[in-house]
């Protein structure tokens, strides 16, 4: 992801709230998105 992240957003935080909106519109499904430096630290950090 880090190596595409330019593609679509600025930063990793706009990357994340622009998924969440996209996979809420199309499906109306809510969804979580964690961000860290590894899978672990993501995972954790997941919410609102």
């Amino acid at each position: 992801m880090t190596s595409t992240l330019h593609l679509f957003a600025n930063n990793p935080i706009e990357f994340a709230m622009k998924f969440k909106r996209e996979v809420y519109e199309k499906t109306r499904i809510e969804c979580a998105v964690g961000i860290g430096p590894n899978p672990l630290m993501a995972k954790g950090s997941y919410g609102s």
